[in-house]
């Protein structure tokens, strides 16, 4: 019995334990499905948190380092010598067009992204493919950066000019600036690259609203009329001006109505080129202006640039260009025994402004040795050139440097030679105003006629004019190493013979000597005219209280 109930008892036990472990791996298995439960929803709950922190990170990235980096455009040009013109180039959509630009925005992106550069280079485009008068195709050519603010600076012009010539290949024993730039031939002498504005490169490469007009002129010397009237909320305005190969272009302004405000809303800027390029600047007009302007380009191409902004009053722009022919400048000149003026030169395309780069060579000769060469500079002097060189091109007279300048009177140089080479290379920049010089021989010995003073500017005027007051020599030099005659303020004197008297500066504490200035002498720059046309020595008589003309001219009209 015992024995039996013990069985039983073992039999209860072993199905307890089973009945136990079951409930245990249940349990257990329970257990295991919530917590892999729990797991996908901790892994998804990570996976979202990965997501929203990867996601606000390129957010970050994309808005705040977007905003902290800068687009920087540069424009230029370059001639590649091997390839033909098509007239199909002036059409940006065909093929022809389309193969070229190609072909070298592929360059320069190989040129630009293999540099120092590298990272910050987003971008080339080609915007103009155009003849020119010394063969080949003249590319027209835009470069986008993307810039870190802080490191801005970092591309400068120079630079990405230099990255673009130090990339081609020239030949040491050709000695041509002709080189190999990724196949294309590139003339290094011809690149030229400036910093661009943002809003140039979207209206020249065709993205922008702003009007463009694409101008060709193949007839010698007709006028082709340029007008336009800026809209009431702004414009800018671009006119393309291309004349057939072989010949320039001279544009004339007629009149020009803007703002005055130095060019910082309103402008009419000409290029010696079809782009906006700073270092192709001719001409910049920033105020209003009535008189004739004509220019000529160096190239057979042209950029006329207006710009008006938003105003009530009109602003416009009328003129007109022509093609002309290209003119070669200087002569061999042989003087008459007659001492004098004979004769004049001029710049370039006189009475335009002359072009830069341009080259003139003068060879006089006079009759005797005797004789030298007398040139009277209108509105212009020359000087010995110094260690800063010169700004406005430089002139070369028997082996000597010489910079020019403009002023606003005449001035003669004397040159102590029968035999006188004279060699004008203009400014490399800008278009200049038109230089008018007189020639003739003078006397070495004396050169200036008995009974006249020569003047520092090397003008002669009579020795009666010395010491008279008047800056006759218009340096003053006729007024240096005078003697000023004494005299009492409160004693009657002579006016007329007086250094001190009506020269505009009380010099007696009464004022003597400037009241009663109506001594009649020849009229010069320094002098006042009367409405009787006599001219009295007081230079601003006008409105200053003192009745000096016989006529009462004046102070006649006086607010």
């Amino acid at each position: 019995a015992n024995i039996s109930v013990q069985m039983v008892s073992a039999e209860d036990k072993l199905a307890k334990r089973i009945l136990a472990r079951k409930k245990h791996a249940k349990l257990k298995e329970k257990n295991k499905r919530l917590w892999n439960f729990q797991n996908k929803i901790i892994l998804f709950t990570l996976i979202l948190l990965i997501l929203g922190v990867a996601t606000w990170t390129l957010l970050w990235l994309f808005i705040v380092q977007t905003a902290n980096k800068d687009a920087l455009y540069f424009v230029g040009l370059f001639r590649v010598a091997n390839i033909e013109f098509l007239p199909e180039y002036r059409q940006k959509e065909s093929k022809e067009f389309l193969s070229v630009a190609q072909t070298v925005q592929h360059v320069m992106n190989l040129v630009y992204t293999t540099s120092s550069f590298s990272k910050f280079y987003k971008q080339s485009t080609v915007s103009e493919v155009s003849n020119n008068n010394n063969g080949g195709l003249l590319i027209h050519f835009w470069i986008v950066f993307v810039v870190p603010q802080a490191k801005g600076q970092v591309l400068c012009e120079a630079c990405v000019a230099a990255v673009l010539k130090d990339s081609i290949q020239t030949s040491v024993i050709n000695r041509t600036s002709v080189g190999s730039l990724q196949g294309l031939a590139v003339d290094m002498d011809s690149i030229v690259l400036s910093a661009g504005l943002r809003s140039d490169y979207w209206s020249t490469t065709g993205t922008g609203k702003n009007c463009m007009y694409d101008l060709y002129g193949d007839r010698l010397h007709e006028h082709f009329p340029l007008d336009m009237q800026a809209a009431s909320e702004g414009t800018i305005c671009y006119f393309k001006l291309i004349a057939s190969v072989g010949h320039l272009i001279r544009l004339s302004i007629v009149s020009l109505q803007i703002e005055a405000d130095n060019c910082i809303t309103d402008s009419l800027t000409i290029y010696d080129s079809l782009m906006p390029i700073k270092d192709k600047i001719l001409y910049r007009a920033c105020e209003p202006a009535d008189s004739l302007v004509s220019l000529v380009s160096t190239n057979n191409l042209m950029l006329v640039m207006f710009k008006a902004a938003q105003a009530k009053e009109r602003k416009e722009f009328h003129g007109y260009f022509e093609v002309i022919t290209q003119e070669s400048c200087g002569k061999a000149i042989v003087t008459k025994e007659k001492i004098g003026y004979e004769g004049r030169i001029t710049s370039p395309y006189y009475p335009s402004y002359y072009p830069p780069k341009c080259l003139c060579a003068w060879n006089f000769q006079t009759p005797q040795k005797s004789l030298g060469i007398a040139l009277k500079f209108y509105n212009y002097t020359i000087s010995k050139k110094n260690i800063k060189g010169c700004e406005r091109g430089w002139w070369k007279i028997n082996e000597h440097m010489y910079c020019g300048h403009y002023v606003d009177h005449q001035t003669v140089f004397h040159i102590t030679s029968s035999a006188v080479h004279v060699e004008l290379q203009c400014s490399s920049k800008v278009s200049e105003k038109p230089l008018l010089v007189e020639y003739g021989s003078y006397n070495i010995s004396q050169p200036c006629p008995p009974g006249y003073f020569k003047c520092s500017t090397g003008l002669c005027i009579q020795q009666l004019q010395r010491c008279d007051g008047v800056n006759n020599c218009f340096d003053e030099s006729d007024e240096l190493f005078c003697v000023v005659p004494e005299w009492n303020c409160n004693s009657s004197f002579a006016i007329q013979g007086n250094l001190l008297a009506c020269n505009g500066v009380k010099d007696c504490e009464n004022g003597k000597d400037e009241q009663n200035c109506t001594h009649s002498i020849p009229c010069t720059n320094y002098t006042f005219k009367c409405k009787n046309s006599i001219c009295i020595r007081k230079q601003y008589a006008k409105c200053d209280g003192t009745v000096d003309c016989v006529d009462g001219s004046d102070e006649s009209s006086c607010s």
